[in-house]
């Protein structure tokens, strides 16, 4: 047995990604879901490692802090991918 740690949602720093996904090392980035917390590490580990279909780039144009409403942002975007 596999033990990850928790958390369904994160936002960070892109630290590593393919070419050809789109997502630039240092880009602000938020996750979502895709087995976060149950196939791999979630939001609460220090790194993780998701696939690059649960990755959106973050680009802050409010007055909020950067990733102060991942889930909104991100069911946003993926209603906009969809249609």
């Amino acid at each position: 047995m596999v033990c990850v740690l928790l958390g369904i949602e994160c936002v960070g720093i892109a630290e590593a990604a393919q070419l050809d996904t789109g997502i630039m090392v240092g880009q602000p980035v938020a996750a979502l879901m895709g087995g976060m917390g149950r196939q791999y590490d979630g939001g609460y580990a220090e790194y993780t490692l998701v696939p690059a279909e649960n990755v959106i780039p973050i680009t802050n144009t409010s007055n909020l802090p950067v990733g102060a409403t991942p889930g909104s942002r991100y069911s946003n975007s993926i209603s906009w991918k969809q249609y």
